[in-house]
């Protein structure tokens, strides 16, 4: 059984390395080719159109790997299938933060607002994707 102490040790020690940046798949030791085996899993289950199952893999990604714009951007489609827009367009947001000079979330999150009707907020992710691809 866990200590109050030990807990609080762990715990600290995730704050310390968190606070550093290391994500929690670095904390926790899962290597890249792990993270690339999930990867798999969810992109299987997008391609044969189960979403609400792709999503559930990519959001652990991004929790996982929270600065990986791959992992996001799978997120933002996964949702974007099932009509999550709103949802969407969150993940598209982090994935567009996360590389200045992608011109993909922009996009996407164009026509996440396009299918919500919002003809303005699509033109500005349209034209944040020409100036992203101009970088």
């Amino acid at each position: 059984m866990m200590t109050e102490e030990t807990l609080d040790a762990i715990i600290k020690e995730v704050a310390i390395a968190a606070a550093k940046g290391a994500s929690f798949a670095e904390i926790r030791g899962i290597s890249n080719d792990e993270l690339e085996a999930i990867y798999a899993v969810g992109l299987n289950n997008y391609k044969v159109g189960a979403y609400a199952d792709a999503e559930k893999v990519f959001a652990a990604l991004t929790m996982m790997s929270h600065a990986n714009q791959k992992y996001w951007i799978a997120l933002g489609g996964a949702r974007q299938q099932q009509k999550k827009y709103t949802e969407a367009i969150g993940a598209y947001k982090v994935a567009a933060y996360l590389d200045l000079d992608n011109p993909k979330p922009h996009l996407y999150s164009a026509d996440c607002y396009k299918a919500l009707g919002d003809t303005a907020l699509e033109a500005q992710c349209r034209e944040a994707a020409r100036a992203a691809s101009a970088a």
